[in-house]
Protein backbone atom coordinates (compact mmCIF):
# COMPACT_ATOMS: atom_id res chain seq x y z
CA UNK A 1 0.00 0.00 0.00
CA UNK A 2 1.28 3.46 -1.02
CA UNK A 3 0.96 6.89 0.02
CA UNK A 4 1.13 9.20 -2.45
CA UNK A 5 1.50 12.78 -2.36
CA UNK A 6 0.04 14.18 -5.54
CA UNK A 7 0.37 18.10 -7.17
CA UNK A 8 -2.78 17.92 -9.04
CA UNK A 9 -1.63 21.29 -11.14
CA UNK A 10 1.18 20.05 -12.78
CA UNK A 11 0.06 16.08 -12.85
CA UNK A 12 2.31 14.73 -11.00
CA UNK A 13 3.67 12.69 -7.69
CA UNK A 14 5.86 14.29 -5.84
CA UNK A 15 6.00 11.35 -3.25
CA UNK A 16 5.56 7.99 -2.55
CA UNK A 17 5.90 6.25 0.30
CA UNK A 18 5.11 2.15 1.13
CA UNK A 19 3.32 1.35 4.08
CA UNK A 20 2.71 -1.74 6.09
CA UNK A 21 6.01 -4.00 4.50
CA UNK A 22 6.10 -7.34 5.49
CA UNK A 23 3.38 -6.72 8.40
CA UNK A 24 0.50 -8.36 7.30
CA UNK A 25 1.28 -10.09 4.20
CA UNK A 26 -0.80 -9.70 1.21
CA UNK A 27 -3.04 -6.62 1.27
CA UNK A 28 -5.96 -7.32 -1.06
CA UNK A 29 -7.85 -4.47 -1.23
CA UNK A 30 -7.95 -1.23 0.54
CA UNK A 31 -11.42 1.09 0.95
CA UNK A 32 -12.41 3.67 3.33
CA UNK A 33 -15.69 3.32 5.24
CA UNK A 34 -18.33 5.67 5.69
CA UNK A 35 -16.90 6.04 9.51
CA UNK A 36 -13.77 7.98 7.98
CA UNK A 37 -11.83 4.67 9.08
CA UNK A 38 -9.34 3.04 6.31
CA UNK A 39 -10.08 -0.88 5.88
CA UNK A 40 -7.54 -3.47 4.73
CA UNK A 41 -8.45 -6.84 3.27
CA UNK A 42 -5.28 -9.16 3.80
CA UNK A 43 -5.16 -12.47 1.42
CA UNK A 44 -2.46 -14.59 2.60
CA UNK A 45 -4.80 -17.77 2.59
CA UNK A 46 -4.72 -18.51 -1.22
CA UNK A 47 -1.85 -20.68 -1.39
CA UNK A 48 0.94 -18.64 -1.72
CA UNK A 49 3.84 -18.86 0.67
CA UNK A 50 3.24 -20.06 4.15
CA UNK A 51 -0.19 -18.83 6.19
CA UNK A 52 -0.81 -19.61 9.75
CA UNK A 53 -3.73 -20.30 11.70
CA UNK A 54 -6.19 -16.96 10.96
CA UNK A 55 -3.61 -15.30 8.71
CA UNK A 56 -6.40 -13.22 6.85
CA UNK A 57 -7.63 -10.40 8.55
CA UNK A 58 -9.70 -7.15 8.58
CA UNK A 59 -7.35 -4.34 9.27
CA UNK A 60 -8.89 -0.90 10.55
CA UNK A 61 -7.22 1.92 10.27
CA UNK A 62 -8.02 4.61 12.39
CA UNK A 63 -7.02 8.54 11.03
CA UNK A 64 -5.01 10.93 13.44
CA UNK A 65 -6.63 14.54 14.44
CA UNK A 66 -5.50 17.08 12.89
CA UNK A 67 -3.74 18.49 16.43
CA UNK A 68 -1.60 21.23 15.34
CA UNK A 69 -4.14 24.02 15.39
CA UNK A 70 -7.43 22.70 17.08
CA UNK A 71 -9.07 25.98 17.76
CA UNK A 72 -8.82 26.78 14.00
CA UNK A 73 -8.99 23.59 12.42
CA UNK A 74 -12.18 22.61 10.93
CA UNK A 75 -13.42 18.80 10.55
CA UNK A 76 -13.20 17.13 7.21
CA UNK A 77 -15.89 17.24 4.98
CA UNK A 78 -16.84 13.43 5.47
CA UNK A 79 -17.07 13.74 9.73
CA UNK A 80 -19.38 16.62 9.15
CA UNK A 81 -21.74 14.74 6.59
CA UNK A 82 -21.58 12.44 9.51
CA UNK A 83 -22.90 14.73 12.07
CA UNK A 84 -25.81 15.57 9.54
CA UNK A 85 -24.54 18.85 8.15
CA UNK A 86 -26.05 18.95 4.72
CA UNK A 87 -23.15 18.40 1.81
CA UNK A 88 -24.37 22.00 0.53
CA UNK A 89 -23.47 23.36 4.02
CA UNK A 90 -19.67 21.85 4.67
CA UNK A 91 -16.89 24.21 5.40
CA UNK A 92 -13.62 24.10 5.09
CA UNK A 93 -10.34 25.45 6.92
CA UNK A 94 -8.90 28.61 5.19
CA UNK A 95 -7.57 28.56 1.95
CA UNK A 96 -9.32 25.35 0.72
CA UNK A 97 -12.69 25.54 -1.29
CA UNK A 98 -15.39 22.81 -1.27
CA UNK A 99 -16.04 20.49 -4.32
CA UNK A 100 -18.40 17.71 -4.66
CA UNK A 101 -17.81 14.43 -6.69
CA UNK A 102 -20.43 14.28 -9.33
CA UNK A 103 -20.28 10.62 -9.16
CA UNK A 104 -21.23 9.91 -5.36
CA UNK A 105 -22.00 13.08 -4.09
CA UNK A 106 -18.68 12.99 -1.82
CA UNK A 107 -17.66 16.17 -0.46
CA UNK A 108 -13.61 16.90 -0.23
CA UNK A 109 -11.92 20.23 0.81
CA UNK A 110 -9.34 21.60 -1.98
CA UNK A 111 -6.86 24.03 -2.72
CA UNK A 112 -8.57 26.58 -5.21
CA UNK A 113 -5.64 25.88 -7.70
CA UNK A 114 -6.44 22.69 -8.07
CA UNK A 115 -9.83 22.42 -8.55
CA UNK A 116 -10.05 23.13 -12.29
CA UNK A 117 -7.86 20.01 -12.76
CA UNK A 118 -10.58 18.02 -10.59
CA UNK A 119 -13.15 19.09 -12.25
CA UNK A 120 -11.39 17.61 -15.34
CA UNK A 121 -11.29 14.28 -13.73
CA UNK A 122 -14.73 13.84 -12.44
CA UNK A 123 -15.56 16.11 -9.79
CA UNK A 124 -18.38 18.72 -9.67
CA UNK A 125 -17.96 21.79 -8.27
CA UNK A 126 -20.67 23.08 -5.37
CA UNK A 127 -22.92 26.40 -6.59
Amino acid sequence: MRVLDLDLENNQTVSSNALLVGEYGRLRNVSMGPDGNLYILTSNQDGRGNPVHNDDRILRIVPLENNVHPESSVPSPLKQTQLGIPIQSVSCNDGLSLIIKASNQMPACVKVSSIQKLVDLGWGIRN
